[in-house]
């Protein structure tokens, strides 16, 4: 055994057990092996008290742009649109792909240091998220959603390119999944080219169950009100949000 931890209070997720006291548990090749109230046999490389703790399985995060950390309290105490368009949009195009990672690298330890261990995030410069959360030992399901405008979606979108990046780079690291999606029901035009760009990821789709209000209210008719019916009748199959 690798490491056993002693003296701990477990949080199980068992419902018959859902909390054991003064427990220990043990892990071998990062896998847990043991778990009971009483010490086992078998000895441990490492042991650690955890006298007072609380042992819980990691945190996901299901919506994260970690890179955005460093823009923690750039604009405070605006509206969603002045603090989107007229001051996040405009920062966000001055980082380079070097900038996100080292930003990632922030957040990322931010995330690991309260108990997270995996994120869904959805930014630019994705292969650089990805590679700042494989060196720092995170799960990350990670994609380049694009956003369709009044134009629609072009094929030379660069979320097109750093998909292709993404699963040339990362298709085999056991930390990093690899997705693509849509931002909200009107990208319908993006959801119908999935199919054909990326067959293998195809069934790793995610998306924004809720688009801004002003968004939403302005496509209250019978197709818009539920998107995750939407989505089904469009892609005429299951989907995973």
């Amino acid at each position: 055994m690798d490491i056993l931890f002693k003296d701990i209070t477990v949080v199980t997720m068992d419902p018959l057990k859902p909390v054991l006291e003064h427990a220990y548990l043990g892990v071998s090749d990062d896998k847990i092996v043991y778990v009971d109230t009483k010490e086992p046999e078998e000895t441990a490389a490492k042991i650690i008290c955890g006298k007072d703790r609380v042992l819980i399985p990691g945190l996901v995060n299901a919506h994260t742009h970690i890179a955005m950390t460093a823009l923690r309290g750039y604009a405070d105490d605006q509206t969603l649109t002045s603090w989107l368009f007229d001051r996040i949009l405009p920062a966000e195009d001055l980082l380079t792909d070097e900038m996100v990672y080292h930003c990632a690298r922030l957040g990322i330890l931010e995330a690991i240091a309260s108990g997270t261990t995996a994120i869904c995030d959805m930014y630019f410069s994705m292969p650089e998220i990805a590679r700042a959360a494989s060196e720092l030992g995170i799960r990350a399901h990670v994609g380049n959603v694009p956003l369709e405008t009044g134009e629609g979606f072009q094929l030379t979108d660069g979320s097109i390119s750093e998909t292709y990046e993404l699963l040339d780079r990362f298709a085999n690291d056991p930390l990093i999944t690899i997705f693509t999606g849509v931002h909200a029901v009107h990208n319908s035009v993006w959801l119908r080219s999935i199919h054909c760009l990326f067959p293998c990821i195809c069934p790793k789709l995610r998306r924004m169950l809720h688009p801004p209000s002003a968004s939403l209210e302005k496509r209250r008719r019978p197709l818009w009100k539920n998107p995750v019916c939407f989505l089904i009748r469009l892609l005429q199959r299951t989907v995973c949000i």
